[in-house]
């Protein structure tokens, strides 16, 4: 089975990639075992073997492929074992930035789950910033907001560390009081 996370948008690409790796081992199952694959660490034999195998004790594998697309031989291994990969009892998640139309058409032709990440802007980042703000526990003000959006355009990871030092001046007691800032 195939999943296919990719886009511009890396910061919640590959936070969606941790959810499903989160979820998956924490369903209980001892047998599940996960594998992450690099560019560094690609071994083709052992990516083939895991697209033909299954796992002796009931369990699934999950193999997350991160950037592998990026590189012009793994991308033409991943490429010419796609339906191996995407017939086998286990889960690869191919998680990429940026791996060109023609390749993306291919994957997308195999894959069972697809989610593409674009960069967020206009009202989308504003509603993502609220979310994340609420997340926090706190409500940023329309020029917190403003500012955000124009300083950090669509750099989610910068404008979350942001918002993660905005909340921290939010903070209330367990009355719903704004607490003082000690110095």
């Amino acid at each position: 089975m195939i999943y296919f996370l990719y886009g511009k948008d890396t910061y919640r690409s590959h936070r969606n990639l941790k959810e499903i790796i989160r979820g998956f081992l924490g369903k209980g199952n001892a047998s599940h075992q996960f594998f992450r694959m690099t560019v560094d660490d690609f071994d083709p034999d052992f990516f083939g073997e895991l697209a033909r195998s299954s796992s002796m004790f009931g369990g699934k594998y999950l193999i997350s492929a991160e950037k592998i697309l990026s590189d012009a031989n793994l991308r033409k291994i991943v490429l010419d074992n796609l339906e191996s990969v995407r017939d086998s009892d286990n889960i690869f998640i191919f998680w990429e930035e940026d791996v060109g139309k023609e390749t993306a058409d291919k994957i997308l032709l195999y894959a069972k789950k697809t989610q593409e990440f674009l960069p967020l802007s206009g009202i989308k980042l504003k509603n993502w910033i609220q979310t994340e703000a609420k997340k926090l526990q706190f409500n940023i003000i329309e020029t917190d907001l403003s500012r955000l959006v124009f300083e950090h355009n669509s750099d989610l990871w910068a404008i979350s560390r942001e918002v993660e030092a905005l909340s921290l001046g939010h903070i209330l007691d367990k009355h719903g009081q704004k607490m003082s800032k000690s110095k």
